[in-house]
């Protein structure tokens, strides 16, 4: 072996160092030297080539150069504040390459300690892009948090607003800078190629101007165009204009044909302009003033407005508030107390996904905490094969808050290593997580790995780094060399053992608070799956399509209905169609107050239903159960006697103690009809928690009043029940519709099931990210007690030996290691069941048919999470029953 020593003082000879400063550097550098020469010898190179390699990084030992470069410049041109941050910035580099060098010698450790973070790093990072973009980014709108949204509400009720009522609220407050209403509306667009439905609003003129969003081309609505008698104008969004129409600017300024209305097109919408689920075409609601005059009518309009500066929602609501007061005042029939609700437009907009997120982001969260636990068990145990070689620097005069500074140092580079490696994970899971991600959640196009994910991701490497290399930093810095020395190498210290079997602990712990959410979550999802929705939705297809009927036209509209449903009917592989205005899970059925019996009072007071119109077949095509009487038939026409179907619910509220056949029902769209049939109650908002409307009413859509016909055909169902696949009729269905009318579009193809199906989309996604975050912390944890476990077997393997040698049976001895294995194991399970009790009851809200504190599933995941720890435990503890005496005797 060269002398070292001899040619790092050969190198010093011009350096004035003090003896214990000289003793210190060749010992450090000599060691070094001794490391690199043999790593040479054992990778293959000769003698001669291992001295040379070795010269070389003396050459480029940033030590050396440190004290050459001290040893050059006078003592009193250095400034002391720069000498100081000189030497950190170079005992920072080499903590660096020092550590790097320790990382690449030990490849197996840190390829699973780097896949491990990133894993953990590269779940969080995907799921803070979605957070970033759904819940921590303002609305892309001007000064977003001075927007607000309002209605009406009364008795505790939410309602749409009047339309004379917000024209009333506009023109008298005081707190809106801009203010605009809206209403979803659907449009058949003809005359231009293939008749196409439209999703659209109807809007007030001031509507762009609220977000501070003009059209990006052409112009925007004025008062003028508002007005009932002006000419028709219409606005496109951006991506309409661009995919129907390849973004020609000649259109503007040109006609399209909507609902058979020719309108001008004024104006392009901005790219980035969206609101809600978007809209292909906006028109001004004034040009359909004539249809909303009466007060008492909330045909679906919203409103938003833009506050005053310093004007809050509070101050805003009670300013409306009064305007309402006063209207109930002057109108009492309609708007005797009604008050406003009113909330800012970032709350409306992510309220109902918020929780869901959190939650989501807090699970894992938690798995990152497992992944760090992991790797610093994993770091406790490499820090423990080099504690010679740190004590050894420690004696030769290292702090110990630089050992310590070098434990973190490897931690950071660990970690960023595993950041990298996330962030590139990332990418690829947002783009996974948005494509699975459900329908419904707001601004989730903007999702992605930006700036600030970036940001985020580096932080969260940083944070991880110092969190998990905190055990071995600690560990280090308090090194006792005479302890070392006493050890003789047989193992850690009681205290690294205690630390290890601590983390040991807390990843069961951690992975338990995530196994009882995802147990939640799964008793919660098959309480869903097993509700009765109260019809049958197998095979049982479901399309779209509306009218444009004048009140003059409903004969003309009732024969194309007749003919349409009799043309699908003696369709090939159906059994039944039928068409409503409404459907179960989908919506579009307004509420309406009706009285019920021998009852005077204000229908206003409490009685409301789900109403249906609908043809006769449609309760049988929905395979919803007749109770009591009879279901519609052909003969309930517009010139016999006003019939009306019930549902259960209903008939037990309001007759109680009588039969209701033969009661009627009054101030529906239907005067005064005739209870014929009471039916099955149908889950019409859902399959979770309660309806806010649960009374339900079916009418004959042939006994609809002309007047009122053509708001009832504005969105109508074809239902057709098939004896095979559904979907193998749609064009077939489309195809009969376009040979009764050429400019009739049908659209919006779904299955029944795939609705039912969609209805509970989000609980599916957020059990699939909670059982993939539960399967990945118990994964982890079941590793941390494998590897703590066969630290220990390797620590007592002497002590084993001695057992085995005096007589002890294997079966002792695996129950030695067993038992050690199950009190780390039951005493993380008893402090998981304490957290989790406490954190599962914010998923509350997310639950269905089963409580936060279920303890049947407390019970599971506890029996898991044991029966799966002590196999990790088997393992080792079967290897040690292995251990011949003779061999470990000699190995001490």
């Amino acid at each position: 072996m060269p002398d070292w020593k001899h040619e790092i003082r050969r190198r010093l000879a011009g350096v004035k160092l003090e003896p214990t400063r000289e003793a210190a550097v060749m010992e450090e550098l000599a060691q070094y030297l001794e490391d690199c020469y043999a790593e040479w010898l054992a990778s293959g190179a000769t003698e001669a080539e291992a001295y040379q390699r070795t010269l070389a990084e003396l050459s480029g030992s940033e030590m050396l150069a440190r004290e050459l470069r001290r040893a050059e410049r006078p003592a009193e041109t250095i400034l002391v504040g720069t000498n100081r941050r000189t030497n950190m910035i170079a005992a920072l580099w080499q903590d660096l390459r020092y550590g790097a060098r320790m990382l690449f010698k030990n490849p197996g450790f840190t390829l699973i300690a780097v896949i491990t973070l990133a894993l953990g790093i590269g779940a969080n990072t995907a799921l803070f892009s979605v957070v970033n973009a759904v819940l921590l980014r303002p609305l892309p709108y001007r000064e977003p948090d001075r927007l607000v949204i309002f209605w009406e509400q009364a008795g505790g009720m939410r309602a749409s607003l009047a339309y004379l009522n917000f024209v009333d609220l506009r023109a008298r407050n005081n707190v809106f800078e801009k203010g605009a209403a809206y209403r979803r509306d659907s449009f058949n667009l003809t005359g231009a190629g293939a008749a196409e439905r439209l999703s659209g609003r109807m809007v007030t003129a001031e509507f762009f101007e609220t977000f501070g969003k003009p059209p990006a081309r052409g112009r925007d609505f004025t008062a003028a165009d508002d007005a009932p008698d002006a000419a028709p104008t219409a606005i496109l969004s951006n991506a309409y204009w661009q995919r129907r129409f390849g973004g020609d600017e000649k259109l503007i300024g040109g006609q399209i044909t909507l609902n058979n209305r020719s309108f001008t097109v004024i104006g392009v919408a901005a790219a980035d302009f969206q609101f809600g689920s978007g809209a292909d075409v906006f028109v001004p609601l004034g040009l359909y003033a004539d249809r909303y005059k009466e007060r008492g009518e909330h045909p679906g309009i919203f409103a938003v407005g833009r506050l005053k500066p310093n004007v809050s929602v509070t101050q805003a609501r009670a300013d409306l508030d009064a305007i309402m007061a006063a209207l109930g005042a002057q109108f009492p029939d309609s708007n005797k107390d009604r008050h406003t609700y009113m909330e800012l437009l970032y709350d409306n907009t992510v309220q109902d996904v918020r929780p869901m997120l959190y939650i989501l982001l807090g699970a894992v969260g938690f798995v990152l905490l497992i992944a760090c636990a992991n790797v610093a068990n994993l770091s406790l145990s490499k820090a423990a094969a080099r504690r010679k070689e740190l004590a050894l620097r420690s004696a030769l005069g290292a702090a110990r808050g630089r050992i310590a500074r070098q434990m973190l140092t490897e931690g950071v580079l660990l970690s960023v290593s595993g950041g990298a490696l996330g962030a590139l994970l990332a990418v690829w899971g947002t783009g996974a997580l948005i494509a699975f991600v459900p329908e419904g959640i707001p601004r989730l196009a903007e999702a992605g790995v930006d700036w600030r994910v970036l940001g985020f991701t580096l932080a969260l490497s940083v944070l991880t780094g110092l969190l998990f290399g905190l055990a071995p930093a600690w560990q280090a810095a308090r090194l006792d060399l005479n302890e070392i020395l006493k050890e003789g190498g047989r193992g850690s210290t009681g205290a690294r053992a205690r630390a290890r079997s601590l983390l040991v602990v807390a990843e069961i712990a951690l992975a338990l608070v995530l196994l009882a959410g995802a147990g939640l979550m799964i008793r919660s999802f098959r309480s869903l799956q097993q509700v009765e929705t109260g019809f049958t939705a197998k095979q049982l297809l479901t399309m779209n399509f509306a009218l444009t009927v004048a009140p003059d036209e409903a004969v003309k509209a009732r024969v194309f209905l007749d003919q349409l449903e009799d043309r699908l009917r003696r369709l090939p592989g159906v059994q039944a169609a039928a068409i409503s205005n409404g459907l179960p899970f989908a919506g579009a059925v307004e509420d309406s107050f009706f009285l019920a019996g021998d009852n005077t009072t204000d229908p206003r007071a409490a009685k409301v239903a789900v109403v249906y119109l609908t043809s006769p077949d449609y309760l049988q095509t929905m395979g919803i159960r007749l109770l009591r009487g009879r279901y519609f038939t052909p003969q309930d026409r517009a010139d016999s006697a006003p019939v009306a179907v019930i549902d259960e619910t209903l008939a037990r509220k309001y007759f109680p103690h009588a039969d209701p056949i033969g009661q009627r029902l009054t101030d529906l769209d239907v005067e005064h009809p005739e209870i014929v049939g009471v039916v099955g109650h149908v889950k019409h908002y859902g399959l979770a928690g309660e309806s806010p409307v649960e009374n339900q009413i079916y009418l004959p859509l042939a006994q609809i009043p002309p007047q009122k016909l053509p708001r009832a055909a504005g969105r109508l169902n074809l239902l057709v029940r098939t004896t095979g696949d559904p979907l193998g009729v749609v064009a077939a269905v489309r195809g009969q519709a376009q040979a009764l009318n050429a400019n009739q579009p049908v659209y919006n193809a779904r299955t029944m099931e795939q609705i039912v199906a969609g209805s509970i989309a989000g609980d599916r996604f957020s059990l699939a990210l909670f059982a993939l975050f539960a399967g990945l912390a118990l994964a982890l944890a079941v590793v941390g007690v494998y590897g703590v476990m066969s630290n220990t077997v390797g620590q007592r393997t002497h002590e084993i030996g001695v057992r085995l040698a005096l007589g002890a049976q294997p079966r002792r001895v695996l129950r030695l290691i067993l038992n050690q294995g199950l009190r780390l194991t039951l005493t993380g399970i008893g402090a998981g069941l304490l957290v989790s009790f406490a954190l599962t009851r914010v998923m509350q809200r997310l639950l269905y048919g089963v409580s936060a504190t279920d303890p049947l599933t407390f019970a599971g995941v506890a029996l898991l999470l044991t029966l799966t720890a002590l196999l990790a435990c088997w393992i080792p503890a079967r290897r040690a029953t292995k251990v011949d005496p003779l061999i470990a005797l000699r190995s001490e």
